[in-house]
């Protein structure tokens, strides 16, 4: 039986602007304002959506014809639920984003990707506490004085933020190529499969200049983002990559890897 690796890529590119919902609990942004929820999500007839603001929560119902809301403000966070996967396409990315944030728990969101959230949020002074949720893992993700667990925000991804007061924050997002951003010491590159354990890759060790004996690069939409190291044992593995909320699939070789697209049936 062929294992399967669940590969996890939280740093995306730019040029990356198609969102990918997954069935079950997610939290989401579009960065920009919406002025009809049932538009941008093409119409879609199952789910729950779910704001926080002003301390109340608001609840849009994608199976009834009338709701009490129908907008989303720029950079506004949101819960959603659903019975079925969708592919949201033809989004806004941003280079940078200005937040207003308000004091205490919000919800927010950027059409951006941040490379480094404890550097860009979590050493403000105001910023008390940041959750993100992982919706293909179903478990939570925190970062505070005492416990840093999240690295990157993907663009679209939303996450709760408790603020001692209100402030503006502008957040740069940058193009980056996703190694850069793995554990990356003289014994390999750390991953994660199945949301939970870490899959260590090794480097050969008589390998010197910091190639490996097996390296995979990941040809996502027609341009290479990434060289993956893998030892031998892993060829013809089966594996999924989850990149800026998308679903892919390949297997392991040598060379370059064309992974396609999930594609929901």
């Amino acid at each position: 039986m062929t294992k399967f690796l669940l590969l996890i890529f939280a740093t995306v590119l730019l040029n990356a602007n198609s969102l990918y919902i997954h069935k079950g609990w997610g939290m989401y942004s579009f960065g920009k304002e919406v002025k009809d929820i049932n538009s941008i999500f093409n119409n879609r007839k199952d789910g729950l959506l779910f704001t926080f603001e002003d301390s109340r929560w608001k609840i849009f119902d994608f199976s009834k014809s009338s709701n009490s809301f129908s907008e989303l403000s720029s950079n506004q966070g949101f819960w959603l639920f659903t019975e079925s996967e969708q592919y949201i396409n033809n989004l806004e990315s941003a280079s940078k984003t200005t937040l207003n944030i308000t004091k205490g728990w919000n919800l927010y969101g950027m059409s951006g990707a941040v490379s480094d959230v404890f550097k860009t949020f979590t050493l403000q002074s105001n910023v008390l506490d940041i959750w993100s949720y992982m919706p293909s893992c179903k478990s939570w993700r925190k970062n505070n004085s005492k416990v840093q667990e999240i690295d990157t925000f993907a663009s679209y991804e939303g996450f709760w933020l408790k603020a001692k007061k209100a402030f503006s924050l502008e957040v740069k997002h940058e193009s980056k190529n996703l190694l850069s951003s793995w554990n990356i010491s003289n014994s390999g590159v750390s991953i994660y499969t199945e949301c939970t354990e870490p899959l260590t890759i090794l480097f050969d060790e008589s390998i010197k200049d910091g190639s490996t004996a097996n390296t995979m690069y990941l040809n996502l939409d027609g341009v290479e983002r990434a060289g993956v190291p893998f030892p031998s044992k892993y060829i013809n593995e089966k594996f999924e990559v989850i990149y800026h909320f998308t679903k892919y699939y390949g297997e392991f070789s040598n060379g370059t890897v064309n992974v396609k697209r999930v594609v929901s049936k």
